[in-house]
């Protein structure tokens, strides 16, 4: 009776690995990878900015505006965030349910997820990254 009870512990522990089982608050690899800015309070790059994209690609040393704002959110929890031709700053990240805790200098801003993109919402603009 005892080993039956052990292999259904195993089983069910295996099962919760293979299905990414991830519990409140960790990280999960679906949610893992790299963000780029898609809408910035609702327009693109290049309306919120009023400029070009050749404009701000020269400005800010990126291949297109998109680089503008990227977030690269790695499977082990730890989150790379690069903005135009400031320094990338890190941090951490994790998933709870449909939204992603971003921590970044102390400060962790909730974001919610929505299939392959997110919102980032800080000091009244509001951000949208797509996964690429």
């Amino acid at each position: 009776m005892k080993r039956i009870a052990t292999i259904a512990v195993v089983c069910l522990f295996v099962i919760a690995i293979i299905t990414g089982c991830t519990g409140e608050g960790s990280s999960s690899s679906a949610a893992a990878g790299r963000y780029v800015i898609k809408t910035i309070n609702g327009q693109s790059v290049e309306e919120a900015l009023d400029a070009s994209a050749d404009l701000i690609n020269e400005l800010f040393g990126i291949s297109s505006p998109e680089e503008f704002m990227v977030f690269v959110l790695n499977a082990d929890g730890t989150a790379v965030i690069n903005i135009a031709d400031e320094e990338p700053s890190e941090g951490t990240w994790k998933q709870n349910g449909n939204t992603l805790l971003i921590t970044v200098e102390g400060e962790t801003v909730e974001c919610p997820l929505n299939g392959n993109e997110f919102t980032f919402s800080i000091e009244d603009e509001e951000y949208v990254l797509i996964k690429k």
